[in-house]
C-alpha cells in the first residue's frame, strides 16, 4: 500500500467515526436535538433567520411546553403589547391556530383568572374599571427559567447549575430599572437583538461565583423581564 493510499484511507475512517453527542444545554445529558430560546412561537411568520438554538435532550426540549404556551399568551395580553406590529401580527396568527386541547386548556385558565379593578387617578378619582390578569407565577417562572438557562449556555457554553431561576420581575416599575445592578448588566452584559421588536436580551454571569447570573429580556419592544439565576436566599432585592 502507497503511503498516499495509506493516507487517503486513514482520512477517510477518521471521517467515518462517530462524533461525541453534544451534552444538553440544561442538564448536561446527551443531546438529541436542538431547543429555539427563546421558543420560536415568540417570533411572528417569516421568523428570523438567526434565531438562537441549544443542544437539548428531549425530556428538556418538551418539558416546558405548556408553560411556553401560557407565557406568550401572557406576553400577548400585556397592555404595552398594543400597538407593536410584531404582537399585533402575533395575536392574529394565534388566532387562526387549529383549536387543540392544550390550547381550549390554556385559554380558559386565563379567561378565569381575569378580573375587574378600579381604575383611579393620582388624586383617587374614580375614572372607570379595567380587566386585570391574575398571573400564574410558578408556571410563568419555569417558562422564564428556561429561556434564561438557554441564554446562559449559549454566551457561556456551559449548562447553568441546577440552582432554579428564583427571582423574577415581569413589567417592573422605575426604580427597578435604576438599580445599579440592572443598569450595570445592561451597559455590560452579552447579549444581542432578535427579530425586529420582538426580543433582546443581555446576561452578565458573577465573575465570583459560576452559575450565579442576571438577566434582562424586552419582549416585543415594551415587555420588560428581569430574573436573577441564583439560590432564593441569596436573591437580593431590586429595589421593592
Amino acid at each position: 500500500m502507497s503511503a498516499i493510499l495509506y493516507l487517503g484511507r486513514w482520512a477517510d475512517t477518521m471521517g467515518k467515526r462517530k462524533k461525541r453527542p453534544e451534552a444538553c444545554g440544561y442538564c448536561g445529558q446527551p443531546a438529541t436535538t436542538r431547543d429555539h430560546v427563546p421558543p420560536r412561537c415568540v417570533f411572528p411568520s417569516p421568523r428570523p433567520s438567526d434565531l438562537i438554538t441549544v443542544p437539548a435532550c428531549g425530556s428538556c426540549n418538551n418539558l416546558t411546553s405548556e408553560d411556553e404556551e401560557y407565557f406568550l399568551n401572557v406576553l400577548l395580553s400585556h397592555r404595552h403589547a398594543d400597538g407593536v406590529p410584531a404582537a399585533e401580527q402575533l395575536r392574529a396568527e394565534r388566532i387562526s391556530l387549529q383549536r387543540t386541547p392544550r390550547r381550549l386548556k390554556i385559554a380558559r385558565t386565563m379567561l378565569s383568572s381575569m378580573d375587574l379593578i378600579e381604575i383611579r387617578t393620582a388624586a383617587g378619582l374614580y375614572v372607570g374599571h379595567r380587566h386585570r390578569l391574575s398571573l400564574d407565577l410558578p408556571r410563568l417562572e419555569r417558562a422564564v427559567c428556561k429561556i434564561v438557562r438557554g441564554l446562559y449556555y449559549h454566551e457561556y457554553r456551559e449548562a447553568a447549575p441546577p440552582d432554579r431561576v428564583t427571582r423574577t420581575v415581569m413589567d417592573p416599575v422605575d426604580r427597578q430599572i435604576a438599580h445599579p445592578m440592572v443598569q450595570h448588566v445592561l451597559v455590560n452584559g452579552r447579549g444581542r437583538k432578535v427579530g425586529e421588536d420582538v426580543f433582546d436580551y443581555r446576561i452578565l454571569r458573577s465573575a465570583d461565583t459560576p452559575g450565579i447570573a442576571f438577566c434582562a429580556m424586552l419582549f416585543l419592544g415594551r415587555v420588560l423581564v428581569l430574573t436573577w439565576l441564583m439560590r432564593s436566599e441569596t436573591a437580593p432585592p431590586l429595589g421593592g
